[in-house]
């Protein structure tokens, strides 16, 4: 997925690093949101979308799939 997307900035904290390896962030910028003090001290639980004021209208999502051509795609 990072090699298709070839994304400028990668969000991962420490899990995320070790699960993806030393040579796919090579030449990533990564931002760890742990290690950054406003970040830090936010649970670590999901807060409540209607709080935040969010509705299906604030929707994301990443769909990657090969389908059935075998090939991925994003």
């Amino acid at each position: 997925v990072l090699e298709d997307a070839a994304p400028r900035v990668l969000l991962a904290d420490a899990a995320g690093r070790s699960a993806l390896g030393d040579d796919a962030l090579r030449d990533l910028t990564v931002v760890d949101l742990a290690a950054t003090p406003e970040w830090a001290n936010l649970p670590a639980s999901d807060p409540d979308p209607r709080a935040l004021g969010l509705t299906s209208r604030h929707l994301a999502y990443v769909i990657y799939t090969s389908g059935s051509t075998g090939t991925p795609k994003g």
